[in-house]
């Protein structure tokens, strides 16, 4: 707890000299106060005797030091930088007061620096409102340009009221001609719709009769999964047939299929079916297995059309396909990038890696072997 400041009126200094002692020598004391101030004029060497309180004033680091000396040494006096002094039991503080000649010359240049700051912030704004003048003057002719264009424009928007009214009734002939046209267009596209329906149903009628037509002249047939695998011992050439390759697995690769399907159409064990749907025809000797099932007919995919293929009644006795003319492919576009466009049209499965699609066909006993 803070001690009760003295005032100076009860504080009573002595400065009558008692004779001289050392100085003080501890820990916190930066100096005396005899040492820090000096004297001009004549009076260098008579301070000690002026003010012989100066013997004992010491300049500490901070209050608690003082206090304490003060306590251990109540014939001295302790000042701390920022001015309180410690005398025994006794504070008095001062505050720092700016006075005298050079004060007021600081003073004096900051009130100059203000007032230059200010007549320079006033020109600022007198060049400023110069310009909101002249501003101001051309915004006024501005002004009056604008309004006479306004009284132009009022003119030209009389005119054009009068245009509109004309345009808008040609909008309404005109609006009126054309819901009649819709509904013209309307009938005309509902009979479009009939014809096209009835061209639909007629085409329709025309393939059932086709189709009728096509499997009593064939026979009797039966529709089977076709399946194309590749064996595991099978070997095939694009380059044709040679003598070494005719002695590798070649001919006539047979289409294997159930033995109940086999019955249906009075098929056995190697006889020569013929096996066709929309992409080509095949003809090839039957292998009858109870272990295909039923529905699922199989045919390797290894041998050439030209090596041991009869002719084809269904193509106009032609030489009948190969087991590729059964199935479709469908060239993947990204893999025709780079200069192998010439893919896209040529026979059945050339080109890039294709997406193989398991397709149905019709099988039939061949009516009749030609070669």
């Amino acid at each position: 707890m803070r001690k009760p400041r003295a005032s100076c009126e009860n504080c009573r200094a002595d400065f009558s000299p008692r004779g001289a002692s050392a100085p003080l020598q501890t820990e916190g004391v930066i100096a005396t106060l005899r040492d820090l101030l000096r004297f001009t004029n004549g009076l260098t060497n008579a301070s000690t005797a002026l003010l012989p309180r100066l013997d004992k004033c010491y300049l500490v680091e901070n209050r608690t030091i003082a206090q304490s000396l003060a306590s251990q040494h109540p014939e001295c006096f302790f000042l701390v930088p920022d001015g309180v002094s410690y005398h025994g039991q006794a504070v008095s503080g001062g505050k720092k007061l700016a006075s005298g000649p050079l004060a007021l010359k600081r003073e004096l240049r900051e009130l100059n620096v203000q007032v230059t700051a200010r007549q320079r912030e006033m020109d600022q704004t007198t060049a400023l409102l110069e310009g909101i003048e002249e501003q101001i003057a051309r915004l006024t002719e501005d002004l009056e340009r604008l309004r006479g264009q306004q009284q132009a424009q009022e003119k030209d928007a009389l005119a054009l009221d009068h245009e509109f009214r004309k345009l808008n009734e040609e909008y309404n002939r005109a609006t009126s001609r054309l819901s009649v046209a819709r509904l013209e267009l309307d009938r005309l596209r509902k009979e479009s719709e009939r014809s096209a329906d009835q061209q639909e149903r007629n085409l329709l009628l025309v393939e059932e009769k086709d189709a009728l037509r096509f499997t009593q002249e064939a026979g009797p047939s039966k529709t089977l999964n076709y399946l194309t695998p590749h064996g595991k011992w099978h070997i095939h050439s694009t380059y044709g047939d040679n003598h070494r390759m005719t002695t590798l697995s070649r001919g006539v690769e047979p289409l294997w299929m159930n033995d109940r399907d086999a019955a249906d159409l009075a098929i056995d064990d190697n006889d020569w079916v013929e096996a066709y749907n929309d992409h080509g025809v095949v003809v090839t000797r039957a292998a009858v297995s109870a272990r295909i099932p039923r529905g699922i007919c199989i045919q390797y995919h290894s041998p050439e059309r030209t090596l041991s293929v009869p002719l084809s009644p269904l193509r106009g006795h032609r030489r009948a396909g190969g087991h590729n003319s059964l199935t479709r492919t469908r060239l993947k576009p990204n893999l025709m990038v780079g200069g192998y466009g010439q893919f896209t049209f040529h026979f059945n499965y050339w080109g890039p890696v294709g997406c193989n699609r398991d397709t149905h066909i019709l099988v039939r006993k061949l009516p009749e072997l030609r070669w």
